[in-house]
């Protein structure tokens, strides 16, 4: 097909006469196919596992006409309620598109393949939850339209409607299963809820995500709480770990954050060892001494933006100095942390992976890493600061620090120090957020830091390059929350100002910048 495009591909391999309607021709809705559209790219068609176009062959003598009916194993795998043409090749097309484009960038070790335990075997279809099938083909289409910029608007609106179809589905299946009681707290309905938790946020579809984290919520509370599930569903613990890092990253980036939330945050730091690790089996790799000082600063940060009834006071309430003394302790185990014993094992670990575990390419060594534990330390640093300290994230010079001081705090750590050390952060902040783009495995997963860092911002040229960044992100791992981050900066943190504003009067709602 040279030129422009007469009939659409799918006319075209089957040798008929196209009608040309857009965006889809009326011949591939009758059959109840998904029209590929007028493109002069000749689109990639998926097949299902061991489907292959083939001639009939004559039979053998003696051979039972019978046995030469196969039916594929793609066919024998798909559920009774999902067997129409349609959705089972939308279904495979997705999941397979998610094995072989998304798991990779689940974690940041570029774990790929069977060996992620985010990748979804054909024959696990079957008793895989309806709902959340329905949440990773819903992902798969966002990330392909995320990825084809260039992609004719009639085609993206293909995309768009099917994403819509999809999302729809999971939800409606979703509530099919907690129709029945004895659903509402399974495995099954946590995996759903969790999974599109994930696919809300990726795809950006909706500032409610916060909803799905609360149902996620009751359902481990009523299971007897996380450190229960994670020692006894060993196959949940990767859905399980990203529920804690939507739980403790969103609290960084919404105008208040509720006593209740972050005292459960509090209590995670136990099972963190297990559930965590040391960061590389997520897409947050940030060193975990780091992560549990994040879950301390949002505790304390609910804690000094509470405002307790009388009853309350004696048991929630810390005086100014013990305040203020708590957030330096934070502020000095951050700045004390051995990001370069972290970057070493991590380096040393990732150039001997476990046997029959193999990455998505070649994995960068101990500065790579190096630069990767610098940017979390000063973000975190940052984070600490400018929310917990105001006057340090506004001030440009001396305040009168023995107001707020406590006795026990050296006199050079007044807020204009601080303010100080905010600068000196964000300089090198900045600075290995530009080292680390010579390592696309890495760059894909500074998304957090990057928000930070353009909060902290004021000069043009840093601004620009934080809206470069966050658009490569969005366009090299398919996700639309970078792209809701250059909005959030743009219409709201950069007209408003951290120079005039607190923290937390920057969200005028939960966002997320983390998965």
């Amino acid at each position: 097909m040279e030129g422009k495009t007469k009939q659409c591909w799918e006319c075209h391999r089957r040798r008929l006469v196209c009608d040309v309607t857009h965006p889809e021709c009326r011949k591939c809705q009758a059959r109840g196919v998904d029209c590929p559209g007028y493109n002069n790219l000749k689109p990639v068609r998926w097949v299902q596992p061991q489907q292959v176009n083939y001639k009939k062959q004559p039979l053998r003598k003696g051979e039972n006409p019978k046995h030469s009916r196969k039916t594929t194993a793609a066919q024998a795998l798909v559920p009774q309620s999902l067997k129409t043409s349609r959705e089972t090749n939308e279904l495979f097309e997705g999941i397979e598109y998610y094995n072989l484009q998304i798991c990779p960038d689940l974690m940041a070790a570029g774990i790929g393949g069977p060996q992620s335990p985010f990748f979804l075997p054909l024959v696990a279809i079957s008793s895989f939850p309806r709902g959340s099938l329905q949440s990773l083909v819903f992902v798969a289409l966002c990330h392909r339209l995320l990825q084809s910029i260039d992609r004719p608007a009639t085609e993206k609106a293909v995309l768009v409607t099917r994403m819509h179809q999809h999302r729809g589905e999971s939800i409606k299946a979703l509530a099919v299963m907690l129709d029945k009681p004895e659903n509402h707290t399974s495995d099954a309905a946590l995996a759903s809820v969790v999974t599109l938790m994930m696919a809300e946020i990726q795809c950006a579809y909706s500032p409610d995500w916060q909803h799905h984290v609360n149902g996620a919520a009751t359902i481990i509370k009523i299971r007897g709480g996380l450190g229960n599930l994670v020692s006894t569903r060993l196959y949940l613990r990767h859905l399980l770990r990203y529920y804690v890092i939507v739980d403790v990253l969103g609290c960084t980036t919404s105008p208040n954050t509720g006593l209740d939330v972050t005292r459960s945050q509090v209590e995670m730091i136990n099972i963190l060892p297990v559930l965590y690790g040391n960061g590389l089996d997520s897409c947050f790799p940030c060193p975990p001494g780091l992560f549990i000082e994040i879950i301390r600063v949002n505790h304390l940060r609910a804690q000094l933006e509470s405002a307790p009834t009388s009853s309350e006071k004696q048991c929630t309430a810390l005086p100014e100095a013990d305040r203020l003394s708590a957030a330096m302790d934070i502020l000095r185990r951050i700045k004390t942390y051995p990001v370069d014993q972290w970057a070493t094992e991590i380096a040393f670990h990732a150039s001997f992976p476990p046997p029959g575990v193999e990455g998505s390419g070649v994995m960068p060594g101990f500065g790579g890493w190096l630069s990767m534990a610098h940017i979390f330390q000063c973000a975190v640093a940052i984070y600490c600061i400018c929310s917990l300290f105001s006057e340090a994230g506004s001030s440009g010079g001396a305040v009168d620090s023995d107001k707020y001081c406590p006795d026990d705090i050296e006199p050079f750590e007044s807020w204009d120090v601080l303010a100080d050390a905010r600068k000196t952060c964000l300089t090198m902040l900045l600075r290995e957020l530009r080292n680390v783009r010579d390592f696309p495995q890495l760059r894909k997963f500074v998304l957090w830091p990057l928000v930070v860092a353009g909060i902290a911002s004021a000069d043009e040229m840093t601004k620009k390059f934080v809206l470069e960044e966050l658009a490569w992100i969005s366009r090299a791992v398919g996700i639309a929350a970078p792209l809701v981050a250059r909005e959030f900066l743009q219409q709201r943190a950069w007209s408003l100002g951290l120079r005039r504003r607190k923290w937390a009067d920057l969200f005028d709602r939960p966002y997320l910048f983390a998965v």
